[in-house]
């Protein structure tokens, strides 16, 4: 076997092995990309002004107001199987009131505790789409450092809500819950002082 016929074996033999390794990564990619992108969104659909929800057994129908911009602080919160959010939070409009009012209210031992925990309202986020996902997630990791973030989000009026086809009641009766079909999130401040 010459140099010409070596070097000829050599180089098919190293293609060959490219051309699995990039089979093996093209595959794992589009396997990450179906798990990471597939799931959300795929299940939100639009009936001429309603909006048509399914997750998992859950399914809404809800009527879309105008989009919104707003801003809470959240406290706690965390992810459904179904892919979307729950979010312990209070609207920044009342934060500024009770801090005017009560200084670092989040204290356990500051009288406006008991009015803060009053204000808590239960949100139920939506997203759009996967990027948007994305952004919500990075909310929930940092939920426990009490985050202040602004949704960029149409505010839900529920019209139907069933799960495994039977009416569904609120997640936590004591407290209001405020649906959105989130477009953008952003995180404002990662630690609320």
């Amino acid at each position: 076997m010459n140099l010409s016929e070596r070097l000829q074996e050599f180089y098919f033999e190293h293609r060959k092995a490219s051309l699995i390794v990039l089979s093996v990564v093209v595959v794992a990619g589009l396997v990450w990309f179906i798990k990471f992108y597939g799931r959300v969104n795929k299940d939100i659909s639009y009936q001429g002004e309603r909006i048509v929800i399914d997750f998992g057994a859950h399914h809404i129908v809800a009527q879309a107001a105008f989009e919104t911009r707003e801003s809470f602080l959240i406290n706690n919160g965390f992810q459904t199987k179904h892919g979307y959010y729950y979010f312990y939070a209070i609207h920044m409009d009342r934060v500024r009131e009770l801090k005017k009012q009560y200084g670092d209210f989040m204290r356990c031992d500051n009288p406006g505790a008991p009015t803060a925990k009053a204000s808590v309202i239960m949100l139920v986020l939506f997203p759009e789409n996967p990027q948007v996902d994305a952004k919500v997630r990075k909310m929930l990791r940092l939920r426990l450092n009490s985050p202040v973030i602004e949704l960029k989000a149409a505010k839900l009026y529920i019209l139907e809500h069933t799960y495994n086809k039977k009416v569904f009641s609120t997640f936590d009766p004591s407290m209001p819950e405020t649906y959105f079909l989130v477009n953008d999130a952003y995180v404002i401040d990662e630690h609320y002082k």
